[in-house]
């Protein structure tokens, strides 16, 4: 991709998530749309399969047949239990991803920059049409060609997030043996991975906090702020945000509107001390700290 899709740095990163957002860069000219790019790849599929019947015409064979190979190694799909999504998607691109996240040496997470750099068409989403049942009935089109592309390449990315991170995990599991699996950071945003961690790895509980990504600093730098403004009054505010006194938000039987209570509690206390004491100290000094 071109300097001018920037990235925040990400580009040299080797990280799934810095790889994920540069994938969103170069589809939707936006580092910070991977939600996009998760809700894109299953299209793939779809039209991958249109595109396929309308080149072949009618077929006795069942829809897909064609497409049924994997974006990983070329190899005929797994079993549709186990097969990710978007693995059908045809015309299969070279993995973004080598090696392991646990790696080391020759064996360690490589990201495939120089594929990257070489995709067409930076940033080509936001230069077509709104898409309608008309580009489905015309897969052919440079417009709907366009739009497979980038499809196909949101289901690659995908698919190598999943197959990484399923596969450390499982790793992960074996070496620990643990049975509880709390999991943050941007890629925790990823609903569909979440999904399968869920389904096939069979943690006793499962937890992924409702601001798994940049936003829960927002919300660690308020509790924190309490705590310096006035650390009597946010002791307890502290101490469930961390999960202290309230066993529940380390559980999975946590709710948005718990979530949302004790985010509140926090943010109403720090408004309440900051105004107490704006008299008599410098709120500034407080956000240095």
């Amino acid at each position: 991709s071109p300097p001018e899709l920037y990235n925040h740095g990400f580009e040299s990163m080797e990280s799934l998530g810095a790889l994920y957002s540069r994938v969103s860069s170069h589809i939707f000219a936006d580092w910070n749309a991977c939600g996009k790019v998760m809700g894109l790849a299953p299209w793939a599929d779809a039209w991958g399969r249109a595109e396929a019947e309308a080149t072949r015409g009618a077929s006795t064979s069942a829809p897909g047949d064609a497409q049924k190979v994997s974006l990983s190694d070329g190899r005929s799909t797994p079993p549709p239990a186990t097969r990710s999504p978007g693995s059908r998607a045809g015309g299969a691109l070279p993995p973004l991803t080598y090696g392991r996240l646990d790696g080391t040496g020759g064996d360690a997470l490589r990201l495939n920059w120089d594929q990257m750099r070489d995709l067409p068409d930076p940033g080509g989403w936001r230069r077509l049409p709104p898409y309608s049942q008309r580009h489905m009935d015309h897969p052919a089109s440079a417009d709907q060609q366009a739009r497979l592309r980038h499809a196909r390449l949101a289901a690659r990315v995908q698919v190598d997030l999943e197959e990484q991170v399923l596969a450390f995990l499982s790793r992960l599991k074996v070496r620990t043996r643990a049975v509880s699996l709390g999991f943050a950071g941007g890629v925790a945003l990823n609903s569909v991975l979440n999904g399968r961690i869920s389904r096939e790895l069979g943690f006793a509980s499962f937890y992924v906090p409702p601001w798994p990504g940049d936003e829960g600093i927002a919300l660690g730098c308020a509790a924190f702020a309490l705590h310096v403004a006035s650390t009597q009054a946010s002791n307890t505010a502290v101490d469930t945000l961390a999960g202290g006194d309230a066993a529940p938000l380390a559980s999975t039987e946590l709710q948005g509107d718990t979530s949302r209570q004790v985010s509140g509690q926090v943010l109403g206390q720090l408004s309440e001390q900051a105004s107490k004491q704006s008299s008599d100290q410098d709120l500034g000094q407080i956000s240095k700290q």
